[in-house]
């Protein structure tokens, strides 16, 4: 029954393959629609489509040769699109969610596939287990993948912004108001302490209210004798 089974999806594999190209714009208009934070510019939307490419193409030679899916390496596009999304600042969940979503469009291409092609019950019923099992085990090891990336991409995008940002300003305006002494220099420090100084000087109740207690003039009641 085994090899009856691996000759049914590699069957049903290589027929979905000629449909590649619109299983593949399918996915994509799927994930555009689905998922609002993959709608960007035209190039990076192109980029996400060499990505589903890819990964339908590579998925399909699994299942048609009965390739072992967990020593795949994740395809070029899907590597470089992960590095996009991170540099965008595109949350990781929206790129975990699009394999889902992808594994759950590809499968139903070749289950349709799958029962249009007859044959022993028994035969389709297990091939059916096999294919969820392998689409399955091939998204987990390419999500892992992009995602390590996808976090590497944005610790070292972030990292060289906060470079750039102490390169350009090391220190903040001199008229920051936020009151934080932590983001002052010391010239904007002394600024601040010599204005202060000279509005009191400009303010008799001002200088009576900051000067030393000892020194403070007191208003005397004239008294009869």
């Amino acid at each position: 029954m085994a090899s009856a089974v691996e000759e049914r999806l590699s069957r049903v594999a290589a027929v979905v393959s000629t449909r590649a190209p619109e299983v593949s714009e399918d996915i994509v208009a799927l994930l555009v629609g689905e998922i609002p934070a993959l709608r960007d510019e035209p190039r990076v939307v192109s980029l996400l489509g060499a990505s589903v490419a890819e990964n339908v193409s590579t998925l399909l030679h699994v299942v048609e040769h009965g390739i072992d899916p967990g020593r795949v390496e994740a395809p070029a596009a899907a590597i470089e699109y992960a590095r996009r999304l991170a540099q965008r600042g595109v949350p990781m969940l929206a790129l975990v969610r699009a394999y889902r979503i992808g594994q759950a469009r590809f499968l139903r291409f070749c289950f349709e596939e799958l029962g249009d092609d007859g044959g022993d019950a028994r035969v389709r019923a297990e091939a059916t287990r096999v294919l969820t099992e392998l689409s399955f085990t091939y998204i987990d090891r390419i999500s892992e993948q992009v995602i390590v990336v996808y976090e590497q991409e944005r610790e070292r995008w972030l990292n060289n912004r906060a470079t750039v940002r102490v390169t350009r300003h090391p220190y903040p305006p001199a008229d920051c108001r936020t009151g934080c002494r932590s983001c002052r220099s010391p010239r904007a420090n002394r600024r601040r302490s010599l204005r202060s100084t000279r509005r009191r000087d400009r303010h008799p109740a001002a200088r009576r209210r900051f000067a030393p207690r000892s020194f403070r003039l007191r208003a005397v009641e004239p008294t009869c004798r």
